[in-house]
């Protein structure tokens, strides 16, 4: 819980950002399952950067950029609030539905 702790602390501080709970993750791997590779020289980018090869960092920060990569008009922390909830209350674990909730 320690990365997703520290995102809600900054997006608390009016920081934008996306923080990719177990909600969020879950739908985004099922959404866009294409843009994890896409996205994996950047985290290799960033974990160098950070000086960690951490695999919870990695997981966080690969599911972070995805986030980004989709969010249209540039505000994280209402698009991962919205994924948040879509995921929370009606797209539950196991009972997802076929809808395309992303468009290109």
């Amino acid at each position: 819980m320690g990365y997703p702790l520290a995102s809600e602390f900054l997006r608390n501080l009016h920081w934008n950002g996306f923080k990719p709970d177990r909600h969020i993750t879950r739908l985004l791997r099922l959404w866009v399952p294409e843009l994890r590779d896409t996205v994996e020289p950047n985290v290799d980018r960033l974990c160098t950067l950070i000086g960690s090869r951490n695999q919870s960092l990695r997981y966080y920060l690969k599911y972070s950029l995805i986030g980004v990569a989709i969010t249209p008009d540039g505000n994280y922390s209402r698009a991962d609030n919205l994924i948040w909830m879509l995921g929370a209350y009606l797209e539950k674990k196991n009972k997802e539905s076929d809808v395309q909730y992303i468009h290109d």
